[in-house]
C-alpha cells in the first residue's frame, strides 16, 4: 500500500510539473480546484507546490489558496482547522465570490459535524450575498444547500435547491451533482423508485470524474433494489463497485458503503464479511458526526456476535449500538429544535428588514411634507406603525395558534405519534399512491399483551410508562419511510411502505424483539412487557385500509390465540378454523 502511495505521489508530481512547467501561479489554483474532487491525490501535491510559494501570491490569490486549503483539511477529516480557513476568507475577503464559495463549504462542514444551528446562520448570510455573485458559484451555492438540507433532514428545501440547480444548467457536471441530490431528497421523501434514471445520472458523473457524486448514486440504486426486495442484485452492485468506494477517500461515503453492505452480508449469514465491514463502519465514524452508519454497524457486529454464540460481545456491542442509536435521537431532536429556532430568526429578521423599510419609507414621506402638513404627518406615521406592529404580532400569534391545534389534532397525546384519525389518513394517501404505481404496501397491528394487568397490579402512571417505552423502541427499529400510529388503548399500527408481507414479517419479528427487550427496572417494578403483531400486504387483501386493517386484525387475533408475543401474516384458511370460530375468551 505505501509503495502504491508513493507512486500515485510521483505520478501526480509529474504530471504536475508537466501541465505547470510554463503556467502561472493563478491558473495552477485553478486547475487544482477543477480536479479537487476528481483526483484529491494529484490536487494534495499541487497544493503543496502552490503552498511553497505562498509569499509570491497576491491577496486575492492567497485567499484562493485558503479555500483549497480548507477544502483539503475537511477532506481529510480535520473540521476544525478548516473551519478557521473559511472564517478568514468570510470575515476578510472582498471578493463575493471566494466569500460565498467559504460560507457554502462551512455549511458542509457543519451539516457533517451535525452544528445545525451554525449551519443554518451560515445559510442566511449566503442568501444574502448569493444576488452579488457569478452564475457559476450561483449553482455551487444552491448545490451545497441542497447536500446541507439533505444532511439535516429539511427534503423538501433539499428536492427544491437540487431542482432548481438542474434547471438552471445543462452542464453535465451540474446535471451530476443536482440529480444525485434530487435522488437523495426522493430517497428519504419515499418517492425514489426503480425508474430513476439512475445509469444516466452515474454516465454524466463519470464522464466529468466526479466519483464522489458517482457512489453516492451507486448506494441510492442499492437501496431502491433492497426496498423492492432485489437484495441479491443490490448486494452484487456493492460488491462490483467497491473500489470505486475505496478510491474516492471519502469518509461519509465509505461509512454509509460498509453499514449498507454488513447488514446485507448479515443477511444471507456471511458472518466473517459482516463483520469485516461493519468494523470498517466502526472506524470510519471514530469522532465524528456520522452517527447513522455507526449505529448501524455496531447493531450488524452484535448480532454477528450474537448467531457466532459469543453472548458477551454481542450484548457489549447492543449497548453501544443502543448507546448510539439514543445520540441518534437526541441529536434528531436538537437537529429540529436548531432548524426552527432558525427558522424563527430568519423570519425575526425579514419582519426587522421589512418594519425598517417601511420606516425609512414613512420618513422620506415626512421629510416631504410642508411645514404645515408636518404634525398630520406624524401622527398618521404613528398610527401606520402601531397597525402594522399589531397586524404582524397577530399574524404570528395565529400562526403559532394553528400550527399547534394541527399538531394537537393529529398526534396522540400520550406517546407523541400520530392518532387513529390522522394514522387512517395517512394510510389512505399511501394506499392510493401505491396502487398507481403498482407497488406493494404492508399493515402491521399490534397490542401489548396482558395490558389491564400492568395498569391493575403497577398502577396506571406504570402503565403510561409502558406505553411511551413500548412507542420509543418501536420507533427506533422503524425505517424512516415507515409510519407508526396509536389507534386506541395499547393498539398499535405500523404501515410500511415499499414492503411486501415476507419482508414486513422480518421487519416485525425485530419489532416483537425490541419491545421483549424493555427494561422495567426504571419504574421500581420487575415485570415484562410484549406484544402480538399481526400483518399482511396489499397483494393478500388490497388497498382498501378497510380491509387491510381487518386482514391484519386477523393475524393479530391469531397470535393472541397461539399464546400472545407472537408475529403472524394474514392466512384467509385460518378464518374458516376451528380455532377462529372458538368463542373461548382470550383476553388481551
Amino acid at each position: 500500500m505505501l509503495a502504491k502511495s508513493v507512486i500515485v505521489y510521483l505520478i501526480g508530481a509529474v504530471l504536475s510539473a508537466s501541465v505547470f512547467a510554463k503556467s502561472d501561479i493563478d491558473d495552477k489554483l485553478k486547475y487544482a480546484d477543477s480536479i479537487k474532487t476528481k483526483s484529491p491525490q494529484e490536487f494534495s501535491v499541487i497544493l503543496s507546490e502552490i503552498s511553497a510559494q505562498r509569499q509570491q501570491l497576491d491577496t486575492s490569490d492567497y485567499y484562493y489558496l485558503m479555500l483549497l486549503e480548507g477544502f483539503h483539511l475537511g477532506f481529510n477529516r480535520k473540521p476544525a482547522e478548516a473551519l478557521e480557513k473559511y472564517r478568514a476568507i468570510i470575515q476578510q475577503s472582498s471578493d463575493s465570490d471566494l466569500k460565498a464559495r467559504a460560507l457554502s463549504a462551512s455549511i458542509n462542514i457543519h451539516a457533517i459535524t451535525r452544528n445545525i444551528a451554525q449551519g443554518y446562520k451560515d445559510v442566511q448570510s449566503l442568501y444574502e450575498i448569493t444576488p452579488e455573485v457569478s452564475e457559476a458559484v450561483q449553482l455551487e451555492s444552491l448545490m451545497i444547500l441542497s447536500i446541507f438540507f439533505n444532511q439535516v433532514d429539511d427534503y423538501e428545501a433539499a428536492l427544491k435547491n437540487a431542482s432548481a440547480v438542474l434547471e438552471k444548467s445543462q452542464q453535465k457536471r451540474f446535471q451530476c451533482f443536482g440529480m444525485v441530490m434530487k435522488m437523495e431528497a426522493m430517497l428519504n421523501l419515499g418517492q425514489l423508485d426503480l425508474q430513476s434514471p439512475f445509469d444516466q445520472t452515474l454516465e454524466n458523473c463519470r464522464e466529468v470524474g466526479e466519483m464522489i457524486p458517482a457512489s453516492r448514486v451507486i448506494l441510492h440504486k442499492a437501496t431502491a433494489l433492497s426496498d423492492n426486495d432485489e437484495l441479491s442484485a443490490a448486494l452484487r452492485l456493492l460488491e462490483s463497485n467497491e473500489t470505486m468506494f475505496i478510491n474516492t477517500g471519502y469518509a461519509v461515503g465509505l461509512s454509509d458503503y460498509y453499514a449498507n453492505i454488513s447488514g446485507m452480508y448479515l443477511t444471507y449469514g456471511r458472518l466473517s464479511d459482516a463483520l469485516e465491514a461493519a468494523q470498517q463502519a466502526v472506524s470510519l465514524t471514530e469522532n465524528t458526526g456520522l452517527t447513522k452508519p455507526r449505529a448501524v454497524a455496531l447493531d450488524v457486529i452484535s448480532k454477528v456476535y450474537e448467531q457466532q454464540g459469543e453472548f458477551d460481545q454481542a450484548l457489549a456491542f447492543f449497548k453501544r449500538a443502543s448507546e448510539t442509536e439514543k445520540a441518534l435521537l437526541d441529536e434528531t431532536k436538537a437537529r429540529q429544535l436548531a432548524i426552527q429556532q432558525a427558522k424563527n430568526e430568519a423570519l425575526e429578521r425579514e419582519i426587522h428588514i421589512k418594519l425598517l423599510d417601511k420606516e425609512n419609507s414613512l420618513l422620506k414621506t415626512e421629510a416631504a411634507l410642508s411645514t404645515k402638513e408636518l404634525e398630520n404627518s406624524r401622527l398618521v406615521i404613528v398610527v401606520l406603525l402601531m397597525l402594522g406592529a399589531l397586524v404582524i404580532v397577530w399574524l404570528l400569534v395565529n400562526r403559532k395558534m394553528h400550527k399547534e391545534l394541527r399538531r394537537q389534532a393529529r398526534t396522540d397525546k400520550l406517546t407523541g405519534i400520530l392518532n387513529r384519525h390522522y394514522f387512517t389518513e395517512l394510510a389512505e394517501s399511501n394506499l392510493r399512491y401505491h396502487q398507481k404505481t403498482s407497488q406493494t404496501l404492508a399493515l402491521v397491528i399490534f397490542d401489548l399483551d396482558l395490558f389491564k394487568r400492568i395498569n391493575d397490579t403497577y398502577g396506571h402512571v406504570t402503565g403510561d410508562w409502558a406505553l411511551v417505552e413500548v412507542t420509543r423502541v418501536i420507533k427506533s427499529a422503524c425505517r424512516k419511510q415507515d409510519i407508526l400510529g396509536r389507534m386506541g388503548g395499547e393498539e398499535f399500527a405500523i404501515l410500511l411502505p415499499g414492503c411486501t408481507v415476507e419482508k414486513a414479517e422480518s421487519l416485525t419479528e425485530s419489532f416483537r424483539r425490541a419491545v421483549e427487550a424493555i427494561d422495567t427496572s426504571h419504574t421500581g417494578s420487575d415485570f415484562t412487557i410484549t406484544a402480538s403483531f399481526g400483518l399482511t400486504d396489499t397483494n393478500q387483501c388490497g388497498y382498501k385500509f378497510d380491509q387491510l386493517y381487518a386482514c391484519a386484525d386477523e393475524a393479530l387475533y391469531r397470535s393472541k390465540h397461539e399464546g400472545r408475543n407472537q408475529v403472524y401474516r394474514y392466512d384467509p384458511s385460518f378464518k374458516e378454523s376451528p380455532a377462529f370460530l372458538s368463542t373461548d375468551p382470550i383476553g388481551t
